[in-house]
């Protein structure tokens, strides 16, 4: 029970957002753990496809011309934007990740289906 207790207040936090661009649990504001920088645009999501186990730190921007967000999903974790990015906005996002596939998307319109979805592959040692 110990264990579980800080992981899963890890989970909870994957739900959060923090629009002030400065990381969950970060007192200077600089991202905690394993940071991962995604850049949204017209219709491509691109960021590291392998990045390691831990706690990470999605550094999200929003570089197109129209609003964007971004979803996380897999290994019991949906994370992602309450509300959209507009266009030129950052965001974080931190959350444990386990090794794993997750799929990562834009949930707005059918900004999925014209490109702006990618699955990524985490690597390393689960989580303690």
């Amino acid at each position: 029970m110990r264990r579980l207790l800080p992981l899963l207040a890890l989970v909870l936090l994957a739900a959060c957002e923090n629009p002030d661009s400065a990381a969950i649990g970060s007192p200077d504001g600089s991202p905690t753990g394993n940071p991962v920088e995604v850049s949204l645009t017209e219709f491509a999501i691109e960021m590291e496809v392998s990045p390691m186990a831990g706690i990470t730190t999605f550094i999200v921007t929003n570089d197109g011309s129209t609003d964007h967000n971004f979803a996380l999903v897999g290994q019991a974790i949906d994370a992602r934007f309450e509300e959209v990015l507009a266009p030129g906005e950052k965001r974080t996002i931190t959350t444990a990740l386990e090794p794993g596939t997750y799929d990562v998307f834009c949930p707005v319109a059918d900004h999925e289906s014209q490109g702006m979805q990618l699955s990524i592959q985490v690597i390393g040692p689960d989580v303690p």
